[in-house]
């Protein structure tokens, strides 16, 4: 039961108190306080699907301006197509498989809360994409790579006091740490890729190995003939 003004202040603070322990769960969803809302689906839900036509429109803006021959540029749709099962599965198929994980180890926490944070730490994303339009392959990168870091930041700090509290965390936490981790790299992995690979591409009817316009051949000096049918001596004649 979440109302515009509780999503604004949950979308604000995925990254404000990203580094904050337990901020996220306990000061913004309320898990601990009895006039806390918890955990909501509406806002994950609605990220995810802004974030999946958000993601096509600039993988395609990105395209565009990574094209010499722009005037054979046509939106690619597929986009689209392949950012939805990315990012929900980023949204839904990673808190479910952490939940698993975490019930195996007898860690007890809330599938909600997982669902809810992984919804929200996609919101650093949102401007590092129109970010990486800037043309430099090495600041597409950067902007990526630090929208992950705050992403991960972000369920680790809400997730580590559950897991260290309980009897096992102690000995199962690295390989949790490193799970959550594994997942992040991997999606930030699969955005550059699939979204943001393409390269400047030279116009021209040249060979596909040299990538430009067709260049004429290199002058080439007269070459000698002996004249066959000419008199006794022969005389050397050049042909043009």
């Amino acid at each position: 039961d979440v109302d515009t003004a509780d999503i604004v202040k949950r979308v604000v603070s995925a990254v404000r108190m990203c580094n904050v322990p337990d901020g996220f769960r306990n000061d913004v969803m309320g898990v601990t306080s009895s006039d806390g809302k918890g955990p909501d689906l509406y806002g994950p839900f609605w990220i995810t699907a802004t974030m999946v036509f958000f993601l096509a429109v600039i993988s395609n803006m990105h395209g565009y301006l990574h094209r010499d021959d722009v005037e054979e540029f046509e939106a690619d749709i597929s986009h689209l197509v392949h950012a939805m099962p990315v990012l929900y599965s980023f949204t839904f198929l990673i808190p479910l498989a952490l939940f698993l994980v975490l019930r195996c180890v007898a860690i007890p926490f809330p599938l909600m809360e997982l669902v809810c944070l992984y919804g929200y730490s996609l919101i650093p994303y949102a401007p590092t994409l129109l970010l990486c339009l800037i043309p430099v392959n090495f600041l597409e990168w950067v902007f990526l790579l630090v929208a992950t870091c705050v992403s991960c930041l972000l369920i680790l700090r809400n997730v580590a006091t559950p897991i260290l509290s309980s009897d096992v965390g102690m000995s199962k936490a690295p390989a949790l740490v490193m799970f959550v981790v594994a997942c992040h790299v991997i999606f930030v992995l699969v955005l550059k890729f699939a979204f943001f690979h393409h390269r400047f591409n030279n116009g021209g009817s040249g060979s596909s190995d040299s990538g430009g316009g067709s260049y004429p051949p290199p002058a080439t000096a007269p070459t000698p003939a002996a004249d066959s049918g000419g008199d006794e001596g022969g005389d050397g004649r050049y042909l043009w």
